[in-house]
């Protein structure tokens, strides 16, 4: 679903039915819409689509333990996002700090990105994923930790040098 100019979901929650949020769910323009602020997803959900966030203006996610696929750029290009949470009994993922990681932190998914000043990449983070920090624009330096081997494509568009 593409939301575009004149739609105003701003806040939606995502029922006990519902296992999947397919790619692109809630993909907005980012200059014409941004309009979805707060989500609350449910327990019944396994799996998060590519992209199924990109481009809304989500403020704060709560990812449940349920939750064990995240596609790529999920929560990319969201200006306002200023924290993902994610339940602490999930085997999959993890929050540090707001920033999404593989539960075992060898992977940063994604920084939020309202995210703003430095930022230092933990030195356990192995692979930098897709998108992770695509449109952080708040940021002014990323240090990559000193296991950083691999840095998947778009990893850091946008993202200070």
């Amino acid at each position: 679903m593409f939301l575009t100019n004149g739609m105003s979901l701003t806040n939606g929650t995502i029922g006990v039915s519902v296992t999947n949020l397919p790619i692109g769910m809630f993909l907005t323009n980012v200059t014409t819409g941004m309009s979805l602020t707060n989500v609350t997803i449910g327990d019944s959900v396994t799996n998060i689509g590519s992209y199924a966030f990109s481009g809304s203006g989500l403020r704060s996610v709560m990812i449940p333990d349920s939750v064990f696929n995240i596609g790529e750029g999920a929560f990319a290009i969201c200006p306002k996002l200023g924290a993902i949470t994610v339940d602490p009994v999930n085997p999959v993922y993890c929050s540090v700090n707001g920033v999404l990681f593989s539960h075992d932190q060898t992977t940063l998914i994604q920084c939020p990105g309202a995210r703003a000043g430095s930022f230092a990449v933990p030195d356990s983070v192995i692979t930098i994923g897709t998108n992770a920090f695509v449109a952080c624009t708040g940021l002014t330096s990323v240090t990559l930790g000193t296991n950083a081997y691999w840095i998947d494509d778009y990893a850091l568009t946008d993202a200070p040098a």
